[in-house]
């Protein structure tokens, strides 16, 4: 199946281990071709908190927002996933989280509190099957370009159902001169 660019997500990966940074590339890259899958994915990786919140931002000021973030809660020497997560929801509202963990020591209330909106928050703990990483990957990505697209239509029909508006008060405006 030939890849579209509008079937290209952009996956953003953030463990401080590199062996996880290579399972994150290897599987969304080469995974997603075996499958032979509508989706492309262009994975990005990086091992801090505060790196993947540069990343995050200079994507969006590029008009190249991501569609999911994975992210691994413990992120030593830097601060923690929470905090990244934080920061990255405040540049981006409509980006899917997958939680990931070796132990997941911190509430899951605790972190949807923290990253709203609990709907675009998964959480998997290490280990994990490959399997699983793509099945997110897609069905996330799926979800957000669904998401992107009913967006865009709406903001469309609100300007349609406007000038609609403003055409049908000059109409009435003009056929009250008119009557005078």
């Amino acid at each position: 199946m030939s890849k579209k660019k509008a079937n290209r997500l952009r996956i953003l990966a953030v463990d401080d281990e590199q062996t996880m940074l290579d399972l994150y590339q290897n599987t969304l890259s080469h995974l997603t071709s075996k499958l032979n899958s509508e989706y492309a994915f262009e994975v990005v990786l990086c091992k801090q908190g505060d790196e993947a919140v540069d990343i995050v931002r200079e994507a969006n000021s590029r008009g190249e927002p991501f569609a999911v973030v994975f992210l691994d809660l413990k992120l030593p020497p830097g601060p923690d996933g929470i905090w990244a997560g934080e920061q990255i929801r405040k540049l981006d509202q409509y980006v899917n989280f997958v939680i990931v963990t070796g132990l997941l020591d911190v509430d899951p209330r605790e972190i949807t509190l923290r990253i709203p909106p609990e709907d675009k928050i998964l959480y998997v703990q290490k280990p994990f099957h490959i399997q699983e990483l793509w099945q997110f990957a897609s069905a996330l990505g799926a979800k957000w370009q669904s998401e992107r697209f009913l967006r865009k239509a709406n903001s469309e029909l609100e300007k349609k159902s406007w000038s609609w508006s403003m055409a049908r008060k000059s109409f009435w405006i003009i056929n009250r001169n008119w009557s005078m």
